[in-house]
């Protein structure tokens, strides 16, 4: 999975000093632009919930797969369905909840509430609850207008095992278009028939063992929205779990969001003119300055300006066959909440220039990663460190730009998805 840090842009100057007269530029080291937002409703910060009107829409797997959840009374289910009740009253602005039970169609309830879903007769009760057509009930939900907050609750058992339609609707009506897609994973006590198991549509009898929460049966809370509303339904959702005897697993929690940190991060952590650790002859400079150029910088903390100055040894004996030195660097790593952590390695996309004495300006020219590259990346608590590795020995005289974009290629799973 590749998704691209936001403000994830490096720039490294370096040169060695030669004459006077120098030509003035200015480079900026552009920060690659943000996620795409939701094109409708609003996204507010979670301190200014209820700054915007939320319209709640609950729609609950109805056929009779999910029966079984709810002919044992007070289950883990009827738990969490009571929950979601709770944790919608939390918005301070929002319209009268409406809730749906669907199967091969979305239909109305008559009450704003999960009660009817609570008893064993609201399971099958009509042609349309008979088989699960979870797609369908995506893209009903997309279709409402204003700042929505969908919650659907579903075993994710349907026909032909068709869970590649319900990613598909995922990514069409949510997540290509900015929202959210969170998920929480529970597990209940069940008595019932589970249907629709792989794609010859087996089913068995199944109970569960009150005693051992290992035997309980899966089910999930999808909730589709703007990352904020998602985010602060999942805190209300947590919270309100305070007060029932069963806990819902921290862990159990994800958000999938195309933005996957917060904002102003993977900024360049340069605090000071002087490197440390103090690296012979390399300098931080504040212009760039050979004597034939001289280059400003609009933003420190986005470009680093390197300096390797005359006298460094570059002529070392035969079996030394380089001279590398390394120069640590770190940046800000702020995930945004519930979703998953990104993981190195990472993908690095690089552009490089060398300035041009005799026509005065900056040249496309690839830079060998034997010369300069970008190594040893770590995640470190809210921090992503790396060393730029510089081999003195293969470099040449110049002045030198290099910027590298920096993308996520890999996101950590969480060990219950294989439960």
């Amino acid at each position: 999975m590749k998704k691209a840090i936001r403000q994830g842009a490096i720039c490294s100057l370096l040169l060695a000093l030669t004459a006077c007269g120098p030509v003035e530029v200015k480079r900026e080291c552009t920060l690659p632009s943000t996620s795409p937002q939701p094109t409708t409703g609003s996204s507010p910060q979670l301190d200014q919930v209820g700054t915007s009107t939320v319209t709640p829409i609950v729609a609950i797997d109805g056929t009779p797969s999910m029966q079984g959840f709810v002919n044992i009374p007070g289950s883990h289910y009827v738990s969490t369905l009571c929950l979601i009740d709770s944790a919608i009253t939390a918005f301070e602005k929002s319209n009268p909840p409406s809730y749906y039970s669907f199967g091969t169609e979305i239909m109305p309830l008559a009450e704003q509430k999960s009660t009817e879903a609570q008893s064993p007769s609201f399971y099958g009760r009509s042609a349309e609850l008979q088989d699960t057509q979870i797609e369908k009930a995506i893209a009903a939900l997309d279709n409402v207008s204003g700042d929505k907050l969908a919650i659907v609750v579903t075993d994710l058992y349907q026909k032909n095992a068709e869970i590649i339609a319900i990613i598909r609707n995922l990514r069409t009506h949510y997540l290509d278009k900015g929202y959210a897609v969170g998920i929480v994973a529970v597990r209940s006590e069940f008595d019932g028939v589970v249907y629709d198991v792989g794609l010859e549509n087996e089913y068995f009898l199944y109970q569960t063992n009150p005693d051992d929460p290992e035997t309980f049966h899966p089910f999930y809370v999808i909730v589709l929205g703007t990352y904020n509303n998602v985010e602060y339904f999942f805190d209300q959702l947590k919270e309100s779990n305070k007060s029932q005897e069963f806990n819902l697993p921290a862990e159990q929690f994800v958000i999938f969001n195309s933005q996957l940190v917060k904002e102003k991060t993977a900024r360049l952590n340069i605090e000071s003119d002087f490197l440390e650790p103090n690296i012979e002859g390399i300098e931080r400079s504040v212009v760039i300055n050979d004597g034939q150029v001289m280059v400003n910088i609009t933003d420190n903390q986005t470009t680093e300006r390197l300096t390797i100055r005359e006298g460094v040894d570059r002529n070392l004996v035969e079996s030394e066959r380089e001279q590398k030195v390394k120069i640590p660097y770190e940046v800000s790593y702020s995930p945004q909440r519930y979703t998953l952590s990104a993981a190195p390695p990472f993908q690095l996309n690089w552009t490089s220039q060398i300035f041009n004495f005799q026509t005065g300006q900056f040249e496309q020219k690839e830079i060998s990663k034997q010369k300069i590259d970008l190594k040893e990346w770590k995640i470190e608590g809210d921090r992503i460190k790396f060393n730029l590795v510089l081999n003195l020995r293969n470099l040449e005289e110049g002045v030198y730009t290099l910027q590298v974009d920096v993308a996520i290629e890999n996101l950590k799973s969480r060990d219950w998805w294989k439960e």
